[in-house]
């Protein structure tokens, strides 16, 4: 993860009035996550990642910036996320964000920021779970889109989780009217090789007596009597 400090961005947020420095928390924390420095994540955004010009939407930009979104929640986390607190409400500002692991935070406030204590424990409102897709995730998805031939890019919502679940069921359908279809194909084979077998038998009978019979001509029985041919 590439830690940043929302202080050294005086870019504009989105197309609001104010700045990445000023109000960009919840961008740099993304920025964090996703590892993209927060100008380029801020003009990344511009594109259906902001409501009302700045407000991210959170589960549009974590799909644009190739994070995984699983909603929010207000029980405490152990694992990497990005939590939000009030601490900063008397000040005007009714959120802040930061990235949170554990009772442990990196605060985008500070110039220099690092891990540290939880400074805004007592002020704790929310923990939004967003994270960074390993790269086994990445490529069970990339395999599965393949195999089912449907994109559905790096990071799949609850919609499309679904959605991915009908399209597999509907190839292992397919597939099992292709094993159906192989195994009648299969079976006709085998008829179709004892039926050429049988008459191999057949024909090897025929030249059986076509060689005795040009030895010794063709014995044949006709209303009781045997009669020989001479070759």
């Amino acid at each position: 993860m590439k830690i940043y400090s929302q202080k050294d961005y005086n870019q504009r947020l989105g197309t609001c009035g104010v700045t990445i420095a000023s109000d960009g928390c919840f961008l740099v924390c993304l920025s964090m996550l996703a590892e993209i420095d927060p100008p380029t994540s801020n003009d990344l955004l511009k594109n259906g990642g902001y409501a009302r010009g700045c407000l991210i939407v959170q589960d549009k930009a974590c799909e644009i910036l190739g994070l995984v979104s699983k909603g929010r929640t207000t029980t405490d986390q152990y694992t990497l996320c990005i939590a939000e607190t009030n601490y900063y409400k008397s000040s005007g500002y009714n959120q802040h964000f930061f990235i949170y692991n554990n009772g442990m935070i990196i605060d985008p406030l500070d110039k220099n920021p690092g891990w540290k204590d939880n400074k805004y424990k007592n002020n704790m409102v929310s923990y939004r779970l967003i994270s960074k897709p390993n790269t086994m995730y990445k490529n069970f998805t990339s395999t599965v889109a393949k195999i089912i031939d449907f994109d559905f890019g790096d990071n799949l919502n609850e919609n499309e989780s679904k959605k991915m679940a009908d399209k597999i069921k509907e190839k292992f359908e397919d597939n099992e009217d292709l094993i159906k279809i192989n195994q009648k194909q299969v079976k006709d084979i085998e008829n179709l090789k004892k039926e050429i077998k049988e008459k191999d038998q057949t024909i090897e009978i025929l030249q059986e007596s076509i060689e005795d019979f040009e030895k010794d001509g063709y014995i044949f029985k006709l209303f009781g009597l045997t009669i020989r041919v001479s070759k």
